[in-house]
């Protein structure tokens, strides 16, 4: 394929995401670019971000463009979905296997992401309650620190694009 960099490839007709380690991330990318795009400005600083979706909105994408530079944020598969915070936060949050429900979110800052936060919740079935754990930039941390965190994110708030066709 000659010199591949991170970024979009198109590559017999098909586009494919490729990571800083040129490795293809998921197929499910290719469907991408044919789907339906919306911009948003999730932490009002005046850089609208970009939103694309598939056509059945299973495979999601949402991208920073300041200054010529394209940067993906976060992105979602079947499984999972968007959260929005009301500080502007951006995160996803799913299933990631039996018993088991995560949400991983970032705090923008100029468009860019500067911290992040994850929980995931760990059901244990042998004392029938729910365990949590906490990582911030990827640190595990107490529970205290964790929910304290999450707290300072904000109301989850629902946002609803309506899509546009791309082509």
């Amino acid at each position: 394929f000659g010199e591949l960099t991170s970024g979009w490839k198109e590559i017999d007709g098909v586009w494919h995401y490729f990571d800083e380690d040129a490795h293809a991330v998921s197929g499910s990318y290719q469907v991408v670019l044919s789907g339906v795009p919306v911009t948003y400005d999730f932490n009002e600083d005046g850089n609208p971000e970009l939103w694309l979706s598939s056509q059945n909105e299973e495979y999601q994408a949402i991208y920073s463009i300041v200054a010529g530079e394209i940067n993906m944020l976060a992105s979602t598969y079947f499984k999972t979905h968007f959260v929005f915070y009301s500080s502007g936060a951006l995160g996803v949050a799913g299933g990631c296997g039996t018993g088991c429900f995560y949400t991983n979110c970032i705090v923008l800052k100029d468009s860019k992401a500067s911290n992040s936060y994850e929980e995931f919740q760990l059901y244990d079935f042998e004392k029938d309650k729910i365990n949590n754990e906490y990582s911030i930039n990827g640190t595990e941390v107490s529970k205290k620190e964790g929910e304290q965190a999450f707290k300072s994110l904000g109301e989850a708030i629902e946002i609803k694009p309506k899509f546009r066709q791309l082509f």
